[in-house]
């Protein structure tokens, strides 16, 4: 005999996401997803549900998903229980397989965010060389002949050199520091 357990569920999130780390290290989330029940008049029952969700979708949910965010969500409905004082209480929860954000212009500034806060982060790569470049510059006795020698064995991008220069710029005004920098990327 065959048998179905799926829910599916499209509602308002009803507080930012619950994201833990189990002892094994796999991340779940916990969300509270309201739905409305048009079947009680004269107005709407509101009924809440537990959703759970195991990685990847946890980190998504951690990620994107916060109150009051549209969210589909598709699983199916578990059973437990738990013991209180002496006392079992049952639970259900949804384990969802598949979630769909339907706040696209909220998950799309999200992502810009995130985006945004990555780019402030330095390049640690580019911290290191501006580190030793001012190690260097204060070292005038060894002169720029150290400069150009650590300069010439960074194997970076284009993109990396142009931070370089630009931060180095930003620092030393248009120093020859930062000219030597951009003579020493345009020769590699």
């Amino acid at each position: 005999m065959r048998t179905v357990n799926k829910v599916i569920l499209i509602g308002a999130v009803g507080s930012d996401p619950d994201v833990r780390v189990t002892p094994s290290g796999a991340k779940v989330a916990r969300i509270t997803l309201a739905t409305e029940n048009p079947g009680t008049m004269p107005s709407q029952r509101t009924d809440w549900h537990r959703v759970v969700v195991w990685e990847p979708l946890a980190q998504t949910a951690e990620d994107y998903v916060s109150k009051g965010d549209r969210l589909y969500v598709e699983g199916y409905l578990m059973y437990d229980a738990y013991e209180r004082d002496g006392v079992t209480i049952p639970t259900a929860e949804i384990r969802g397989e598949s979630m769909v954000l339907l706040s696209p212009e909220k998950a799309r500034e999200k992502a810009r965010e995130k985006e945004k806060e990555k780019e402030k982060e330095p390049d640690p790569a580019i911290v290191m060389a501006h580190e030793r470049l001012r190690i260097a510059l204060n070292a005038e006795a060894r002169g720029s002949a150290k400069i150009v020698g650590f300069l010439a064995r960074c194997d970076w991008g284009d993109e990396k050199w142009e931070r370089l220069v630009e931060e180095l710029e930003a620092e030393y005004g248009t120093s020859s520091l930062a000219e030597l920098a951009q003579r020493v990327k345009d020769a590699s």
